[in-house]
């Protein structure tokens, strides 16, 4: 289990560029092809997009198993400002929703 400190990863406190995404998305790559969790923690990040969500974590949905995905990939607690979830939430729904799938709620750590 892996604490990813998305601030320290992308070095900014704004989640809103491609590079930052696919930065992010780089990270948590890794950690899926070593079967490893990834706990996200936003803290710190006084922005971030709803394209940045789509690139670093929805776009996972595309090419793996959701269930998979559901297990290895956490959200910390209280990482997140409550309109920035439902950016995430609306993300994953998003990408679920084009592969027939739906989402769950078990997202946080």
């Amino acid at each position: 289990m892996t604490t990813l400190h998305v601030k320290k990863i992308i070095n900014s406190r704004e989640a809103d560029t491609y590079d930052k995404s696919d930065s992010l998305h780089a990270v948590i790559l890794e950690n899926l092809k070593k079967n490893e969790i990834s706990i996200l923690d936003f803290t710190g990040i006084v922005s971030v997009t709803s394209s940045f969500f789509n690139r670093s974590i929805a776009s996972f949905y595309f090419s793996s198993d959701p269930e998979t995905l559901r297990k290895l990939i956490k959200i910390k607690s209280n990482s997140l400002e409550p309109y920035q979830m439902l950016k995430l939430e609306r993300s994953l729904r998003n990408a679920k929703a084009k592969i027939g799938g739906s989402i769950s709620n078990e997202t946080k750590y």
